[in-house]
């Protein structure tokens, strides 16, 4: 005999000053329907037969967000937001997303991938100007080039054997000096030890035996942060 395990109520602290939120009502799937959030906002959402998100409303004031899928793939086709703005999203032959429309208005268009997925090709405000949009990779699927645009953005990655990120440079050459930015790394740990270039300062990284350098972005004072450069658009 098969026995249904799902809960029909659970609950537990959400952060550490024990705020609890309650999920309710699951469903066949073992999909909560009903969320009481610790301050009492209730969102009750909605599942096709196959599982999948059709409509979450939250509030006394019913703020719906609706979504559509294919009936054929499964794919998510539409998104309705409770302010009227309507996003439709198309495939391609790899079932990735190749355009995206806002109502009624494609703001992206065009998507060429690589065939693990990642973004190779892309136009940007087709129905304005029409940016382009390109991304080479390695072997490995590390970013080497971004390149948005006639003269918009330009960035070049180089790397060592191991992947790291050894330099930034601005495509083309002509890019001024000062806007290029380098990084080793020790061999053993593989951890970043000198990175120099635009707008450093000099710093002690607690691995390393001598002062170092580190970026400090020009909107933030009082704190430290390291280049970090594969963040996916």
């Amino acid at each position: 005999m098969l026995m249904d395990l799902h809960y029909s109520t659970v609950s537990w602290p959400t952060n550490s000053l024990d705020h609890v939120t309650t999920y309710a009502d699951y469903n066949v799937h073992g999909q909560a329907e009903t969320i009481i959030a610790a301050n009492g906002l209730t969102t009750t959402r909605t599942f096709n037969g196959r599982g999948q998100l059709l409509t979450s409303t939250t509030g006394a004031q019913t703020y719906t967000t609706a979504y559509g899928y294919s009936t054929s793939t499964g794919d998510l086709e539409t998104i309705d937001y409770p302010s009227g703005t309507t996003v439709e999203y198309s495939y391609g032959a790899d079932s990735g997303i190749n355009a995206v429309t806002v109502d009624g208005t494609t703001i992206i268009d065009g998507v060429t991938r690589m065939p693990l997925g990642p973004i190779t090709v892309a136009t940007l405000a087709p129905t304005e100007s029409g940016i382009s949009f390109d991304r080479t990779y390695d072997a490995r699927y590390n970013i080497m080039d971004i390149i948005v645009g006639a003269d918009i953005t330009a960035i070049h990655y180089s790397r060592d054997a191991e992947g790291h990120v050894t330099g930034i440079y601005g495509l083309p050459a002509s890019t001024p000096a000062s806007h290029e930015q380098s990084y080793t790394y020790e061999t053993d740990s593989n951890r970043l030890t000198d990175p120099t270039g635009m707008a450093y300062i000099t710093v002690m990284m607690p691995w390393a035996i001598s002062s170092q350098t580190a970026p400090l972005p020009t909107s933030m004072t009082g704190s430290i942060v390291l280049p970090r450069c594969e963040a996916e658009l």
